[in-house]
């Protein structure tokens, strides 16, 4: 299979700035900036404005060409499912931040410093998300005296138990277990809601999320952040270098946009276990609803990178990972 280079045009009217980039919508994948009106005289801006305006409107546009052409020269026919130029009517002026915070929580200095992402200001599918999840953790204020957190890490470091069997037989690469919520509702890639727990030391491959929208909560400890620019032709020898990485501690949660932070590497660097509820939707207006993840891995005996595909599966259901590992460290505590 194959993962098209698309590429996109920013077009700032009130700046009259055109950026044009590859991949991904962010500063970082930015290729070319051209400002119409640096070093104009007033009277020169006012001829360039009404001279240009009329190209750019604010009308509502994803694409500016169907770039049929380009999509034969480029594929050699294959099917095409995104377009190759797309045109946005918000520009890019500066990144969103990936880090997301509740807007009945924002105060002035947030306003003015533009470190989060607020929750109403989220695409609609990552606020429907959002607004599901970001009361939850992971300990059930019920059961007080065993914490689910001892549990499963005892579990995770102890021959012979649940967890630390079944993170023996995954591949390194995946050496993290999924933790599926509730049943599949086809609104996303697979079950929605997952319970992602990642060992010291260990993380995900990079990959993309099927082009779906999704929030992201730290629930136990803290994981680090990759971001990547879009996969379509990985490097043969050596590994992707991230345009930007951040870390989430516990309680802190981050978004996916179709085109906003929607390929990364997650890894846990800390000395303990970290939980993530990680959740996905498909846009409200994707049209393709893509069923599969895409990573990059690393193919033995070749000796390079190359794109692979990924069904979101699940290693445990929440409500058998929460009985076992919670009699096994129960058993334990009684000796």
């Amino acid at each position: 299979f194959w993962l098209q280079v698309t590429y996109w045009f920013s077009y700032d009217r009130d700046a009259l700035t055109l950026k044009y980039g590859k991949g991904h919508v962010m500063t970082q994948t930015t290729l070319l900036e051209f400002p119409f009106l640096e070093g104009k005289s007033k009277g020169e801006e006012e001829h360039i404005r009404k001279k240009y305006n009329i190209f750019f409107n604010a009308e509502r546009k994803y694409v500016v060409t169907e770039s049929e052409k380009i999509m034969e020269d480029v594929t050699g026919g294959l099917v095409k499912i995104e377009q190759t130029l797309q045109f946005y009517s918000n520009p890019l002026v500066t990144n969103f931040s990936p880090i997301v915070k509740d807007s009945s929580k924002v105060t002035l200095l947030d306003l003015d410093r533009d470190q989060f992402m607020f929750s109403s200001s989220l695409p609609p599918a990552c606020k429907e998300l959002y607004d599901n999840i970001k009361g939850l953790q992971l300990e059930f204020p019920e059961d007080p005296i065993t914490k689910l957190s001892d549990a499963i890490r005892y579990s995770i470091n102890t021959p012979g138990m649940t967890l630390y069997e079944k993170l023996k037989e995954k591949e390194e690469q995946f050496a993290y277990l999924r933790v599926t919520l509730g049943p599949d509702r086809r609104t996303a890639p697979g079950i929605p809601y997952v319970l992602e727990i990642w060992p010291s030391g260990k993380g995900s491959p990079i990959h993309n999320h099927g082009g779906a929208c999704a929030i992201i909560k730290v629930l136990f400890g803290r994981i680090t952040c990759n971001i990547y620019n879009k996969i379509t032709q990985p490097p043969e020898q050596t590994e992707m270098q991230p345009l930007t990485r951040f870390d989430l501690n516990e309680e802190q949660m981050t978004w996916i946009g179709p085109n906003w932070y929607q390929t990364h590497r997650l890894h846990n660097n800390t000395d303990d276990f970290c939980a993530t509820i990680q959740c996905y939707r498909y846009d409200f207006n994707d049209a393709i609803r893509c069923p599969n993840f895409h990573y990059v891995g690393f193919v033995e005996g070749k000796e390079k990178y190359e794109l692979e595909e990924f069904y979101p599966d699940s290693d445990f259901t929440f409500v058998n990972l929460r009985r076992t590992v919670l009699d096994e460290y129960q058993k334990f505590l009684e000796g």
